[in-house]
């Protein structure tokens, strides 16, 4: 009998649970309340490359890398060595990043979408301009790819 119960409230416990999590569950669905996919600037605190966040979810950053170098090189081993395009930006996002004649430098994206934990990042950088929206176009499709 003890177990019949036990059963029953059980079986009790999980409806009640369904029918108050399943409203809360769309009037924040209907709010808008979920996690969204946003883009912002954030400096790799072990790095000195900026990173341009993708997606945030919990405590983890997607992300992809900005450099100046037009390729990396990985080391295969003995003495073999293979270069790897990086993605051109149309518009380098930092306004201050310029050469000695005042133009701005070449920036390039490292063709790699990454997740790290949040706390690997130091504070967003801020006063630096929204990406060209070819490039933004560019890294949609590399995080579609990963």
């Amino acid at each position: 009998m003890a177990t019949i119960a036990k059963r029953i409230t059980y079986l009790f416990t999980l409806v009640v649970v369904f029918i108050i999590s399943l409203p809360l569950k769309l009037i924040g669905f209907i709010l808008g309340l979920r996690r969204k996919s946003y883009y912002r600037w954030g400096a790799r605190a072990n790095r000195n490359h900026p990173a341009y966040i993708i997606k945030t979810k919990k405590d983890k950053h997607t992300f992809v890398t900005l450099t100046h170098k037009s390729h990396l090189e990985k080391e295969l081993g003995d003495g073999i060595k293979e270069k790897q395009a990086n993605i051109k930006l149309e518009k380098n996002p930092d306004p201050k990043d310029v050469d000695e004649q005042g133009n701005l430098r070449d920036s390039y994206v490292i063709p790699k979408v990454t997740t790290r934990e949040s706390k690997l990042f130091g504070p967003e950088i801020k006063n630096w301009d929204n990406l060209d929206p070819k490039d933004q176009k560019k890294i949609k499709d590399l995080n579609k790819k990963k």
